[in-house]
């Protein structure tokens, strides 16, 4: 999936040294969950269902999005 991200900075900047570039996020990740408001992946899901290292990505930020399909079996 690829996704606009978010960003923040700190420190004292001149405006004009300030520029809004959107940066491209690539994700790969496995499915687990999805509606209208966003998508949830995780990095690693377990035979039991369990997952980890999830992220939650609003729909509204995703550019595009490919599913490849992976079977469980082992």
């Amino acid at each position: 999936m690829e996704w606009k991200d978010a960003q923040t900075s700190h420190g004292w900047v001149h405006e004009e040294d300030l520029s809004i570039d959107i940066p491209i996020v690539i994700t790969v990740g496995f499915l687990i969950k999805e509606n209208e408001e966003g998508i949830l992946v995780a990095s690693s899901v377990g035979t039991d269902k369990h997952s980890n290292a999830r992220i939650l990505i609003p729909k509204g930020m995703i550019v595009s999005l490919r599913g490849v399909r992976v079977s469980m079996e082992l």
